[in-house]
């Protein structure tokens, strides 16, 4: 008996496939290709896996030796209150004050006419205030000139309100009316208890 050749091998395994149909062939193409993938793609991921493990690791130790981050501490309205109180006028000094206001006035080399003042003091007691309505002659230079000297030299002084009017486009100076409100201690002020103050 011989043995059959190779030709006659392949031509059997030919004969098979062609009885077994496309179906069962694309089920085969089908496996191999997923075995393929597998033996690629497994290593791959087993290797990505290890890195991220090892970047949680890096995490955990690095959130272990950071040091604690500080917690502003919240001022409460006592310290707000007093904050306030420190930075408010002396009430005894107004004319001083007043004065400051013309000085910084004639720095600025404004003309500045005598104002209206009103004294009032807040509903809830603890400090006064002092509205003044100045009038001045000068250019809108100067006039912001005078308005930043007052506020850096009085830091308890507010300008409420200013308005400008020049004669025409062409004038270099005009008419101006700023309103300042100053923050002064109370004469007799209110001692709060601490939940009621603001």
């Amino acid at each position: 008996m011989s043995r059959p050749s190779l030709y006659a091998r392949v031509l059997d395994l030919y004969i098979a496939a062609t009885r077994l149909g496309p179906l069962v062939w694309l089920t085969v193409a089908l496996a191999l290709g997923i075995a393929i993938m597998q033996g690629w793609l497994l290593p791959e991921l087993r290797l990505q896996r290890i890195a991220l493990a090892n970047q949680v690791e890096a995490m955990q130790r690095a959130r272990h030796t950071a040091p604690a981050a500080s917690i502003a501490q919240v001022s409460t309205n006592a310290q707000r209150v007093g904050d306030f109180e420190s930075t408010l006028g002396d009430r005894n000094h107004q004319e001083e004050l007043i004065r400051a206001m013309f000085a910084n006035a004639k720095q600025s080399d404004l003309v500045l006419a005598e104002g209206e003042y009103a004294s009032a003091m807040d509903k809830s007691g603890l400090y006064e205030t002092l509205e003044i309505s100045l009038p001045v002659h000068g250019s809108y230079r100067q006039v912001r000139a005078y308005c930043e000297r007052t506020l850096s030299s009085l830091p308890f002084a507010a300008l409420d309100a200013l308005q400008f009017k020049r004669e025409g486009v062409a004038a270099a100076t005009g008419e101006a009316r700023i309103q300042w409100t100053l923050y002064l201690h109370a004469t007799h002020p209110v001692e709060l208890n601490p939940r009621e103050r603001p």
